[in-house]
């Protein structure tokens, strides 16, 4: 910023039109990033808000932006998560299938709870779009619950997405579109 007078190079020769939602985007991309920051460094953290803004800044949606004076495209941070939200798998493995035969529950491994029960008919009235509970409709929660049933994945990835399928079940489904939790 001390060398350009903005955060990229823009000409100092003429006018420099920048268009408007770019800058938005930016300004919004900032202002959260600031407030996760100060919310985790925080003597008493709020969890909550912690959850919030970074559950907001993960799905936020790409852009771009390219200066006439600058050879470089700037391009806003995109988690590869959000990548695998785009197609979750959602046909039943062979072991969920007889599960659901036998039973009303599946049985699922989960890090935070060691194993956990999710009831068969609740799994089918969220991916069918059926329930009646706020945010259980939105596709984000749908492809959430369809990847923590049936995902193999490990590491970083399936922790991510047992945080959010239980933050979104058990607390609050979040409306990315204004911030606001829907319990």
């Amino acid at each position: 910023m001390k060398d350009n007078g903005f955060i990229f190079p823009i000409s100092s020769m003429g006018y420099q039109e920048i268009d408007e939602l770019s800058l938005y985007n930016i300004i919004d991309r900032l202002r959260l990033t600031v407030e996760l920051m100060t919310a985790a460094n925080e003597i008493h953290k709020d969890y909550l808000k912690i959850l919030q803004l970074t559950v907001v800044l993960l799905f936020a949606k790409n852009f771009s932006y390219e200066t006439d004076m600058a050879d470089i495209k700037y391009i806003s941070c995109h988690h590869s998560y959000v990548d695998l939200l785009q197609n979750p798998p959602i046909i039943l493995s062979q072991m969920r299938k007889q599960e659901e035969f036998d039973g009303d529950f599946f049985t699922i491994n989960d890090s935070i709870f060691g194993t956990y029960s999710f009831n068969i008919s609740e799994y089918n009235d969220i991916i069918g779009g059926y329930s009646s509970v706020p945010g259980f409709k939105s596709d984000i929660f749908k492809n959430i619950t369809a990847m923590y049933v049936n995902g193999e994945d490990t590491g970083m990835n399936r922790k991510i997405t047992e945080v959010l399928f239980h933050f979104f079940h058990e607390i609050a489904a979040i409306d990315l579109s204004n911030l606001t939790f829907l319990y």
